[in-house]
């Protein structure tokens, strides 16, 4: 579309690009394996019963610590709770407390700010390391 001294008015596009960051590139690909594996664990979403698409935090916030990936904390949701509703907390935690017990959930919630995670950060081989543990776990799965 060209407007007043000849300029054209050029829509863009912006792409997505890939990260050059070695440890945010690999903790992408270990989610990726460990979600699939979430979800093939629980094939219904754990707060409505839904289609499970996601795979969603009970406690939030711990995605640069060792907490991102353990499946204590993890389970499957659709996308309506986890992205919507933020969790649907409040039936999340229902559903915590019933697999897990009232003081499990107390003990999963406090890690969150604990100490002994500050210094236990992730590094780029422990996220390939957790890559390759939840592709073999996936490979002897079906995901259909």
């Amino acid at each position: 579309m060209v407007t007043g001294r000849g300029k054209r008015n050029v829509r863009r596009t912006v792409l997505k690009r890939k990260s050059k960051n070695p440890k945010k590139t690999a903790r992408d690909r270990a989610w990726r394996e460990f979600s699939k594996w979430v979800r093939a664990r629980e094939p219904n979403c754990v707060t409505c019963g839904g289609s499970a698409e996601n795979a969603g935090h009970f406690v939030h916030g711990v995605s640069l610590t060792k907490l991102y990936l353990n499946p204590d904390i993890v389970h499957s949701q659709c996308i309506s709770c986890n992205l919507w509703q933020s969790g649907n907390m409040a039936k999340y935690t229902l559903f915590m407390i019933d697999k897990y017990g009232r003081k499990e959930v107390d003990r999963l919630l406090k890690l969150k700010g604990s100490p002994e995670l500050s210094g236990d950060k992730p590094t780029v081989e422990w996220y390939k390391s957790m890559e390759e543990t939840y592709k073999a776990l996936n490979a002897g799965r079906s995901l259909d």
